[in-house]
């Protein structure tokens, strides 16, 4: 990996690299392991400084976890994606569990800290960053809404919603602990810049289970009264914008999961600078969410520096250890 950086290095390249994202969720085999996480993060990023030697200055490692609603994703056995979450009745198991009972009651649960745990210094990191999704207003996600407008905040700072579907948006200050000017004394002290490391607002298009499209039940396909250029630039919307950026401004960048795949009951549209999905139902303008956001961008919504593919920023370029297509918007 080194001698990769360094080849984009010398091709005149900066680099953004993301290494081992969403440690503090069950879906990745090193996930909710606290311990073991923060020594190989540290070993791993003082190995590549290292090889790097002055270049280093020229690469950002980027910590970035997931969003804390919804934490601590226990094992479900509907959702057979989380299955790295620990198991009490397993010597390993409890092992982990104290690892991760911040607030000491003994029970692995929403009330503990989901990024704590998992911070592997200041030293060791250069950005930090979340990956943060909408997936409509209340499980089990089949409805397209138009994303609260306070939701985006709701994650970053862990405020809870007060709305009516009681959707949990975390109760931790990201944002507070890694970027702001105060820190939190005895882990960070504050300062880093932010780059939301992974969003989109789904979009969902038609039923995993195509007999369900023929059960009066469900109808064709989930209810697409809204566009999606309405949903998807509702949830930008929230956060780029002026106002939000100067409460913020330690926020630096955005990188869009630009996928449509299928999770649970429903196919999912996350992209929103490609081709909208095709069904039998759904058909939509090829990239009416990118003009809808680009229109927005035209009307001072905000500023933005570049607007690349992951294979290039400018001239730096973003290493993802997760297989994901990216876009970059970079800030001013």
């Amino acid at each position: 990996m080194a001698a990769r950086i360094k080849s984009l290095i010398i091709a005149g390249r900066k680099v953004f690299f993301r290494f081992a994202p969403e440690m503090n969720g069950s879906w990745f085999i090193y996930g909710q392991r606290p311990v073991d996480f923060v020594a190989a993060w540290r070993r791993c990023i003082t190995y590549w400084k290292t090889a790097l030697g002055a270049d280093s200055a020229k690469v950002a490692f980027i910590w970035a976890p997931n969003s804390g609603n919804g934490y601590p994703w226990a094992k479900d056995p509907n959702n057979p994606g989380e299955n790295y979450s620990p198991d009490n009745s397993t010597i390993d198991g409890r092992q982990r569990i104290s690892e991760l009972d911040t607030n000491g009651n003994g029970i692995f649960d929403r009330d503990d800290d989901p990024y704590l745990p998992f911070y592997p210094g200041d030293e060791y990191v250069d950005w930090v960053g979340l990956s943060m999704y909408t997936y409509g207003y209340a499980y089990p996600w089949w409805t397209n809404d138009i994303p609260q407008h306070d939701k985006f905040e709701g994650m970053l700072q862990g405020i809870e919603s007060k709305d009516i579907y009681q959707d949990s948006w975390g109760k931790k200050p990201f944002y507070t602990y890694f970027s702001s000017p105060q820190g939190i004394p005895g882990h960070s002290a504050g300062g880093k810049p932010f780059i939301v490391a992974e969003t989109g607002a789904t979009y969902h298009f038609a039923w995993v289970n195509k007999t369900w499209a023929s059960l009066p039940k469900y109808g064709p396909t989930p209810n697409q009264t809204l566009t999606r250029a309405q949903v998807k630039n509702a949830w930008f919307e929230s956060f780029l914008n002026p106002a939000f950026l100067a409460k913020y401004p330690k926020f630096k960048a955005v990188c869009t999961f630009e996928f449509v795949k299928h999770e649970e009951d429903t196919w999912r549209d996350f992209s929103n600078f490609g081709p909208a999905p095709l069904s039998d139902s759904f058909t939509s303008a090829a990239n009416e969410a990118a003009a809808a956001l680009r229109e927005d961008f035209r009307q001072n919504m905000t500023s933005f520096l570049v607007f690349a593919t992951g294979g290039g920023v400018m001239n730096g370029v973003i290493l993802n250890l997760s297989a994901l297509l990216l876009i970059a918007v970079l800030l001013l």
